[in-house]
């Protein structure tokens, strides 16, 4: 897991594939992840990037902050670090406002966007005043060194109604819960004011091609977003998943993968692959030894090394000769068992033909 040092933190990142950069940003409260459906088909295609935001996942959290500049100057920096000069930038949700900001602020450095349940940063919704708290659960600052008040409030927030529509798909919800739960939100944690700039009136400028993805079921006002931005930027295509909520790249990720995909490969950023090769392989969990589940770490059995193992003998192994049984006798009983061993009929004499003529033996000379 390799980490590089991004201005004033630790930026963990993850490297795969080969061909057009492709970069996923994820969501707050989340970390890279969320797109692991996404990392195991986009490698096939192009260079895929995944990192983690500042204050999320393995990423430290600096003091400075959390601000729309120092999220832009972590992923410019990242991208210096890794040479990489016009990459395909794909946003979720708050990612999705990242990549539209770093687009309009470096007009020269993405080539393409992918938005998904998208925000974007002043548009209409988001509230009277721009330096209102970051979107998420509502915790109490003095509660914060209790972290079982912590997870608490992390809990409600995901049974709020911003997440019905992904409580539906049980697999999907319990995977979002299990990376909420592992960390939560440092700047949510430290009750950061966050600042949001006017991107909303300079989406006209974008000149570059432009996905957005939403699903019909999912908030009314990211989805609203979703449908201006198609109508706001020239050329974008709009498209919208069924029966899916927020996390469409988690509820339906082969449709997901597909369209993308087929984005990307029209224009030009990524190789064609066969059919079926959007729909993301199962994992298989290695199953731990019975006999390591509940013993603590100091008594778990460790097989000795090589040199302490018993050596089998050398030369060929001596034959084990079967021994033989001796036939049983008439009414001789088997040796475990009560009841006797079977009586052979006796055999028939053979008559010559005088006694089978005459009923009588064939005499004998003497």
């Amino acid at each position: 897991m390799p980490f590089t040092l991004t201005w004033d933190m630790d930026t963990h990142y993850e490297v795969a594939g080969e061909g057009h950069p492709l970069v996923l940003i994820h969501d707050l409260a989340l970390d890279g992840r969320i797109w692991n459906p996404q990392w195991k088909v986009f490698p096939r295609a192009a260079r895929v990037v995944r990192y983690d935001l500042r204050g999320h996942g393995e990423s430290s959290s600096p003091a400075a902050p959390f601000s729309a500049d120092n999220l832009i100057l972590q992923l410019r920096t990242l991208l210096d670090t890794l040479k990489i000069t016009r990459p395909v930038l794909v946003g979720h949700s708050f990612g999705a406002a990242i990549a539209v900001h770093f687009a309009l602020r470096h007009r020269t450095r993405a080539a393409a966007l992918v938005l998904a349940s998208p925000e974007v940063w002043g548009a209409p919704g988001e509230g009277e005043s721009s330096d209102r708290a970051l979107p998420g659960p509502s915790i109490d600052p003095g509660l914060l060194e209790d972290p079982k008040a912590h997870k608490k409030a992390l809990t409600d927030w995901l049974q709020s109604d911003g997440f019905a529509a992904t409580r539906r798909n049980e697999q999907a919800f319990r995977w979002i819960e299990t990376i909420v739960l592992a960390h939560g939100c440092a700047p949510w944690k430290r009750a950061e004011p966050f600042t949001r700039p006017d991107d909303w009136s300079n989406l006209s400028a974008l000149d570059l091609p432009v996905l957005v993805l939403c699903g019909s079921d999912e908030d009314a006002r990211l989805r609203g977003t979703a449908r201006a931005l198609g109508d706001r930027i020239r050329g974008a295509r709009v498209i919208e998943f069924p029966q899916a909520g927020r996390f469409a790249n988690v509820e339906s990720p082969a449709e997901f993968n597909r369209r993308v995909l087929d984005f990307l490969e029209a224009e030009g950023f990524a190789r064609a692959l066969p059919p079926g090769a959007e729909i993301p392989p199962k994992t298989r969990r290695k199953k731990k030894p019975r006999g390591d589940r509940k013993k603590p770490e100091g008594e778990r059995f460790r097989p000795p090394p090589p040199e302490e193992r018993p050596q089998p003998p050398k030369g060929k192994p001596e034959r084990k000769r079967r021994r033989r049984r001796r036939p049983r006798a008439d009414g001789e009983t088997a040796p475990g068992r009560g009841r006797p061993a079977p009586v052979e009929p006796p055999k028939e004499e053979k008559r010559s033909f005088w006694s089978r003529l005459f009923g009588k033996k064939k005499p004998t000379e003497n």
